[in-house]
């Protein structure tokens, strides 16, 4: 396979991932979170594993069956319940950007009291309220994300391709 022929099936499969997650954005998070959901059921089945191997009763091997066991029980759970894992993720993101928000705007508070600073982290505070609430914020990150990679196929291609 020739240099073309292989940038053309890289950028090319690139720019169709992004126009799935453009036009098809519930059917990806569907796949996605099957994907999860089955990677963590094998890393509990690799805990489980690994504690019957070497069956050691410690505390530490103890807690790692337990944990294994309990991860396994989620993923099984995500599994079945995939819809519901779906209706969390904009919950999930929107916590991810709050409460680092939150806990900068305190510690820029305490400390110099920047308040450039400090108008970001409100910023990000009500952002991530925003998405935490907001149903249709997990549609706008998927969206964004396909955007993002439709963008990145297309200038890559040009760029690479470029004489």
């Amino acid at each position: 396979m020739k240099k073309g022929s292989s940038s053309v099936i890289k950028w090319g499969l690139l720019a169709i991932l992004g126009l799935v997650l453009i036009f098809g954005h519930n059917a990806a998070l569907n796949v996605v979170c099957k994907i999860v959901a089955v990677g963590l059921i094998l890393v509990a089945a690799a805990g489980i594993y690994d504690w019957f191997k070497t069956k050691s009763r410690d505390r530490d091997a103890m807690t790692i069956l337990v944990g294994s066991a309990v991860v396994g029980l989620i993923g099984i759970w995500m599994l079945c319940n995939t819809q519901l894992f779906i209706k969390l993720i904009n919950v999930v993101i929107g916590l991810v950007v709050a409460v680092p928000s939150a806990v900068y705007l305190y510690r820029t508070y305490k400390g110099d009291r920047n308040m450039t600073t400090m108008i970001i982290c409100a910023v990000g505070i009500v952002l991530g309220l925003v998405i935490c609430f907001n149903n249709a914020a997990t549609t706008w990150v998927v969206v964004a994300a396909g955007v993002g990679l439709l963008y990145v196929a297309i200038t890559g291609f040009l760029a690479e391709n470029k004489k």
